[in-house]
């Protein structure tokens, strides 16, 4: 015959195992599902990464990609001859546009900043002529040249000085080249043979560019 308080003894332990069994299982639970966790990161970060990179590389802007390619592109010897390419495209224009304007012979034109300055825009003489045709302070302000190193103020003034030594001297193109570069006062002192070396050089050679661009 068990005793009452041997039946009370066992019963209280068999609470206290189920009472321990039931604290237990959440725990097992929770371990698990931190395992579950980090197999899932685990396998999932992989995912998330290659995403998250390739978002990225969307990203970023083409102008950034386009501006790195640039400056690689830059710094190479090309680089200063595609300038200067863009720059003589520009003269061309310039003197297309004067030629029409004036109604001078594109040829002369570039034959005169040939003879004057080889094309230099920044060109300055010893005796303070400026820019791609050598026009001199005074006569730049009386041709309405603000900036005589401005590319196409430059030109179009020149342009016009020399129709205005063509329409002085009858359209005769040497008296005229002559004058542009003596001035008109010595093609008039000496009857249109200035005697000065200089000056008879000058007008040989720009003829001699006009026929070779011609």
């Amino acid at each position: 015959m068990i005793k009452k308080d041997t039946l009370e003894t066992r019963s209280r332990s068999h609470q206290k195992i189920q009472a321990r069994g039931s604290i237990e299982q959440p725990q097992n639970q929770g371990n698990q599902q931190k395992a579950e966790s980090k197999t899932s990161c685990a396998a999932g970060g992989l995912d998330l990464t290659a995403s998250v990179g390739k978002r990225q590389a969307q990203e970023v802007p083409p102008s950034l990609r386009a501006k790195t390619v640039d400056s690689r592109v830059g710094s190479r010897p090309g680089w200063s001859w595609q300038t200067r390419l863009t720059e003589d495209q520009i003269i061309d224009q310039n003197v297309q546009k004067a030629a029409a304007k004036y109604d001078l012979s594109p040829d002369l034109i570039r034959a005169v900043i040939q003879a004057e300055s080889n094309f230099k825009v920044t060109a300055v003489s010893s005796a303070g002529a400026q820019g791609l045709m050598q026009l001199m302070p005074a006569t730049a302000r009386e041709l309405g040249v603000q900036n005589p190193f401005d590319i196409e103020q430059n030109i179009d003034g020149g342009a016009k000085y020399l129709r205005k030594m063509l329409d002085r001297f009858g359209g005769n193109v040497r008296k005229a080249l002559a004058a542009y570069n003596a001035g008109p006062g010595t093609v008039i002192k000496y009857n249109g043979r200035v005697p000065y070396p200089e000056t008879r050089q000058y007008v040989k050679r720009v003829l001699r560019f006009s026929r070779q661009l011609a």
